[in-house]
């Protein structure tokens, strides 16, 4: 996490690292979206809406690690303590989005921290029985 919380914050710094981190996440970016459209039936999934859908779900990740170590936003703390979720409740959480986005009628078979649990639920999908 410390290497991501570097590259974010040098990228904020000098233009041309944040240019050298684009051009890595560019290439993370494609691996997903030719890996998602991969699993449905040829022609059923534009590749360009796979990138998109890659693009934003990786800012996503982009900005909780912004909020949780980078630039700690007390408010989102707040949030995940009253949650009672920690950082395996919030990946499962994160887990979940990405699953409805990218598979939408795809089951979560995982088992979930008991904080994504009902995230779960809210998302669509009745989860299996949480971890301990």
């Amino acid at each position: 996490m410390s290497e991501l919380r570097c590259a974010l914050q040098l990228g904020d710094e000098l233009p041309e690292f944040a240019h050298l981190v684009q051009g890595l996440n560019r290439k993370w970016h494609d691996r997903i979206s030719r890996s998602v459209v991969r699993h449905y039936p040829e022609g059923a999934l534009a590749p360009e809406n796979a990138l998109l859908a890659a693009y934003m779900l990786g800012a996503m990740m982009d900005e909780l690690v912004r909020r949780l170590i980078i630039y700690p936003d007390r408010d989102f703390h707040k949030l995940l303590q009253d949650l009672g979720m920690d950082d395996y409740g919030l990946a499962d959480a994160a887990s979940v989005a990405w699953t409805r986005v990218l598979y939408p009628g795809l089951k979560i078979e995982a088992d979930l921290a008991p904080s994504a649990a009902e995230f779960s639920l809210w998302a669509g999908n009745p989860p299996a029985t949480p971890k301990p």
